[in-house]
């Protein structure tokens, strides 16, 4: 059983009609949520502060969304939801003053149950209340996102470098190679080139507790490495997969894996008690990483779009350039159609 997909308002399967930030679309999200913010009257800006790409992200039911989802809003925002909220599918405007700001301009379906079973599908949502009503809260961000562990690490030791490295010591790495034996903790296979990773490493503490920096020592712990194959020690590292322990171990693949990778089991085989709470960090930090933010408002993706209008209100514009087929002239071409119905540059 399956949700029925919303009206995407797509030409095609992967381009939406409203902007996203160059980020959201790297990573190939075809399911888009947005939350709503009241203007006036009966109008309601809407805001892009998340989405995924289910085609990754593959057998997503509505009731493990939810719970995804209020992980990653207290992850991120370090307190949890005000409220239990709800997605609906919805129709989505865009400005015809400003191609970066968006209206909700339509429910289009019923609430989904905290507490379906039904499989999530592509399509543009919107976040509600228990009551219907579009909850006007805060809700993961439009901006705000976690920097993958590799990228983090690079980024804190370039600012930081007082804070240390990642690297494991080797007091620890003895001990996990004499308990492993060489078998991968993933795919729970030997006989392949192997390395020693955190499963939480400890500067990711950072973005939590960055005024302790003595709680990175808390994290240097044998039960918080694992051995893992080669091949996946890099993909492992900036978060392209994770384990859902709340999910029996599940593994979660967010990105594409190398052609040489071996291919991942559903669950992870054999986990050790002593690890589940650096798995749990893990998870919710990768959410953290591809769960949040799209909304290319704040993050200059877009910056030619005033000079584009200009062009247009000026007649210089070359229409067979191939920038009026992208995302950004489509949008820049419709609103300048609706002001000059409008008058605006009568």
């Amino acid at each position: 059983m399956s949700i029925p997909p919303s009206s995407c308002q797509c030409p095609n399967d992967d381009m939406p009609q409203f902007l996203i930030s160059k980020r959201a679309i790297e990573q190939g999200r075809n399911m888009h949520i947005f939350s709503s913010r009241p203007m006036v009257e009966s109008f309601k800006q809407a805001r892009l502060v998340g989405g995924l790409n289910l085609s990754r992200v593959r057998h997503l039911t509505a009731a493990m969304f939810y719970r995804w989802l209020d992980l990653c809003h207290a992850r991120l925002e370090d307190r949890e939801l005000h409220a239990r909220v709800v997605l609906r599918p919805v129709q989505i405007g865009t400005s015809s003053f400003n191609v970066m700001s968006c209206y909700l301009r339509k429910v289009e379906g019923a609430p989904i149950p905290r507490d379906s079973l039904a499989l999530l599908q592509p399509g543009v949502y919107g976040v509600f209340l228990l009551d219907e009503t579009p909850y006007e809260g805060d809700v993961l961000s439009p901006r705000r996102f976690y920097e993958p562990f590799a990228e983090q690490a690079k980024s804190l030791q370039t600012i930081f470098p007082e804070y240390g490295t990642n690297n494991t010591p080797t007091r620890l790495s003895d001990l996990v190679k004499a308990r492993d034996q060489g078998r991968c903790s993933i795919t729970g296979q030997t006989g392949h080139p192997t390395q020693i990773v955190w499963i939480y490493p400890p500067l990711a503490s950072f973005v939590v507790d960055r005024l302790d920096d003595a709680i990175f020592d808390k994290f240097r712990l044998v039960d918080n490495l694992i051995t893992i194959c080669s091949s996946l020690a890099e993909p492992f590292q900036r978060n392209a997969f994770s384990v859902d322990m709340e999910d029996g171990g599940r593994i979660i693949k967010f990105v594409d894996l190398p052609d040489e990778s071996p291919v991942l089991p559903l669950y992870l085989p054999a986990p050790r008690p002593s690890a589940v709470r650096f798995w749990d960090l893990n998870f919710k930090y990768t959410l953290a990483v591809f769960l949040p933010a799209g909304d290319p408002a704040t993050t200059g993706d877009y910056d030619d779009y005033v000079a584009w209008m200009e062009e247009l209100s000026q007649s210089q514009a070359n229409l067979r350039n191939p920038k009026w087929q992208t995302a950004l002239g489509r949008q820049v071409l419709e609103a300048y159609m609706m002001r000059e119905l409008a008058g605006v540059y009568q």
